[in-house]
């Protein structure tokens, strides 16, 4: 919707008659919302009364503080976008500002003194190459250090103004080399600031000034025992927030420990974290709902934690034996777990009353039984054993084309895989109908899919992303508290599931698929399969992702049926064969949005969150 009418022209004097100074005096909260909040009310009030030149300034600056900041380095000279992007409209965004609007927010930069406002402004017309040299990015930086770390502040504005902040030292380099200190010692007396009740402020500071650089190093070891400390002031809580809490910390504490190259105690801290899965898994069992599930997934990210102590520091922390004992409760949770399972009914209603149930069941709730409910949107839940009786029960009474070979081309023709005919004088089970079996099995998948997709998957994403503000840093964390994720590959995880959420399905795709790979690899090696080929020279080279998961190991991991959808999605000819196709080069900008792709997603979602649900079941 149009604020003003797109030809009226604003003139210096309107910009001044606006009354900017006094709104901004008025405003008692910091942030950007308040900001955004004060400008467009009083733009409205203004152009209410027909003063439309001066109320159109003000939705200028309206305008300029709902935009989004992306602080990250690969957003580094486009970090401004728009708020809301939706079926080809969008919100204002960076470019959409004319020369004069530009001039009018240099005049503001000038003559302002509140550093959220005088920060966006600056680094807005830094952006956009405004005639200043770098002064306004100079600017910018400045009022962003000015910006208060603090509880009682949105913690995404001033995380995101310090990272810019940050950002913005490592763009100007010699320029800005005197800034670097004026951005750690705050951050540092911050973090000396916090208490056991703002633990979470803890663990935001850190990951802030891990962004600084080498210049941390002197002061990594004060960091790293203020974190320890602070974490060991939950060691008595059982509120699952606090152990989560403490948790982090000393996640955060084997981080610096690291870089303070205390090797000992960053294996000390990292048996701590291990702990506190734990403590979340006994959390879970001890209530008058247990949840054995959340607590088997939790003793499982517990032992894949000590697993990563370097061998010099596993006997003094009796990590074996920790195993062991793990081992022996994630076993019996799981088995208890059995009878916990549990599926949420679909109506038996046509295919548009199906699409609409898709687009409503993820409304009215909160963004976590939102997630929850997307994650498990498509039902009833692909089972392998179903697809194959359905497929055999078909092929018992065979038809014209089964009895003919199939070959199935690549659009240049190419021709990409090959089934036989259907013997019809053996059984189905045996092996001279395995691979036609297959074929036929990945054929119906692939429709089932479909319907999942159109009718469930998509309609649902776009209910989610339309009512929900969703981060990458959320998705990142919940990747970080998935036992299926291996450690370090958190991030890439993260990334991907937040691309799909901004329909960015390619980025998905591309980020995805090699962290699929990767983490079938990483759970089978310790399942103890040997997932390498020695050749005749001695080199040892991993196999493929269609190799490992044919492993006899790969079904007692995973389950046939997930094996089966990660062979069928990723591995075969017969299916849109993802792996192989994304290895090749051979998907073009429409297969990045194929059915398939965005199947694959969601699949990828679910994976990951599926045990974290469980674990929110409870509360």
């Amino acid at each position: 919707m149009e604020h003003y009418p797109s030809d009226l022209e604003v003139t210096a004097q309107d910009f001044a008659d606006c009354g900017w100074q006094n709104i901004l005096s008025d405003i008692s909260e910091a942030g950007y919302e308040p900001l955004w909040r004060a400008f467009s009310k009083a733009a409205e009030l203004t152009m209410a009364e027909k003063k439309n030149a001066p109320g159109k300034a003000l939705w200028l600056l309206a305008d300029a503080c709902a935009m989004r900041l992306l602080p990250n380095s690969d957003n580094r000279t486009q970090p401004f976008v728009s708020t809301i992007t939706h079926l080809g409209w969008r919100t204002v965004g960076p470019d959409d500002f004319t020369d004069a609007d530009l001039d009018f927010f240099a005049l503001v930069v000038e003559t302002t003194d509140n550093p959220w406002l005088k920060a966006r402004l600056a680094d807005m017309l830094w952006v956009r190459k405004h005639n200043s040299g770098f002064r306004m990015a100079l600017t910018a930086l400045d009022n962003y250090r000015l910006i208060p770390v603090s509880k009682n502040i949105l913690q995404e504005d001033w995380r995101d103004c310090w990272r810019r902040a940050i950002t913005l030292v490592n763009m100007l380099g010699k320029t800005a080399a005197d800034k670097l200190d004026g951005i750690k010692q705050p951050l540092l007396d911050a973090l000396h600031a916090v208490t056991k009740s703002e633990g979470w402020l803890a663990w935001q500071v850190s990951d802030m000034l891990q962004l600084v650089g080498p210049v941390m190093e002197p002061s990594a070891a004060k960091v790293a025992n203020k974190l320890k400390t602070l974490a060991r002031d939950y060691n008595t809580d059982t509120e699952q927030v606090q152990i989560m809490t403490a948790g982090k910390l000393f996640r955060c504490a084997a981080i610096w420990f690291g870089i303070a190259k205390d090797k000992a105690q960053a294996a000390a801290m990292t048996a701590q974290v291990a702990e506190c899965y734990v403590r979340e898994g006994m959390s879970r069992i001890q209530t008058p709902h247990p949840n054995h599930g959340a607590a088997a997934s939790f003793y499982e990210n517990a032992i894949k934690h000590y697993r990563t102590i370097p061998g010099d520091y596993r006997k003094a922390l009796d990590v074996e034996e920790r195993i062991t004992a793990l081992r022996r409760l994630m076993d019996d949770a799981s088995e208890k777990s059995l009878g916990e399972l549990g599926e949420v009914p679909l109506p038996e209603v046509d295919f548009r009353e199906q699409m609409e149930w898709a687009s409503q069941v993820v409304q009215g709730k909160t963004l976590g039984e939102a997630l929850q409910a997307f994650s498990c949107i498509a039902l009833p839940s692909f089972k392998y054993q179903d697809l194959r009786q359905q497929v055999m029960a078909r092929l018992k009474q065979p038809s014209l084309m089964d009895i003919f070979p199939v070959t199935a081309l690549a659009e240049n023709g190419r021709v990409i895989a090959r089934a036989p005919s259907l013997d019809t004088n053996a059984d189905l089970t045996d092996e001279a109908n395995r691979d036609r079996l297959f074929w036929e099995m990945t054929k119906t998948y692939r429709s089932w899919l479909n319907f999942d997709v159109t009718t469930f998957i998509w309609p649902a994403l776009g209910s989610l992303v339309q009512e929900y503000r969703l981060r990458e840093a959320d998705l990142i964390e919940i990747a970080s508290r998935s036992p299926i994720v291996p450690i370090g590959r958190e991030h890439l995880f993260g990334k991907a599931l937040f691309a799909g959420f901004n329909h960015d399905f390619a980025t998905a795709l591309h980020l995805l698929t090699p962290q699929i790979e990767h983490m079938v690899r990483y759970h089978l090696k310790h399942a103890g399969a040997h997932t390498t080929y020695l050749d005749r020279s001695g080199i040892q080279t991993e196999n493929g992702l269609s190799t490992i998961i044919e492993l006899p190991e790969a079904e007692k991991v995973f389950g046939e049926d997930l094996v089966f959808e990660i062979k069928a999605l990723y591995c075969t000819a017969m299916g849109p064969n993802l792996r192989n196709q994304l290895a090749h080069g051979l998907l073009d900008d429409k297969d990045c949005q194929s059915i398939e792709v965005i199947y694959a997603w969601w699949l990828g979602l679910r994976l990951v969150c599926h045990a974290f649900w469980n674990a929110a079941r409870t509360r």
